[in-house]
């Protein structure tokens, strides 16, 4: 029900509370996946080869997105919000290994 209400937030043109909320859930959720498999192991992980770029574009989002929330005087603030939630989305997604990975026989048809 929160969520809902901090989408509606943003919709009615306040991206502050919809992107911080995204931004800190993300980084709960690299936290979490770092309890799981030690900081060092999750850091390994994450700038392999084939992960490198979705890695850094994703970490640079999360930077970008809480900087320009707190940035005062920031022109086009909103879409530079939205942009950022975006981004962060698709680089996740690319990021994921299963998303690369054909789906189990047990999905398909």
């Amino acid at each position: 029900m929160g969520s809902l209400f901090k989408l509606m937030e943003l919709i009615k043109g306040d991206p502050v509370p919809f992107a911080m909320t995204y931004t800190l859930g993300n980084i709960v959720a690299i936290c979490s996946s770092c309890f799981i498999s030690g900081p060092k192991g999750q850091a390994k992980k994450m700038f392999k080869g084939h992960r490198l770029l979705a890695t850094l574009i994703y970490l640079g989002t999360l930077i970008l997105t809480l900087t320009t929330v707190f940035a005062p005087g920031v022109p086009h603030r909103i879409f530079l919000v939205l942009l950022c939630i975006v981004a962060q989305f698709c680089a996740l997604a690319w990021y994921v290994p299963t998303a690369k990975r054909k789906p189990s026989p047990c999905l398909t048809p």
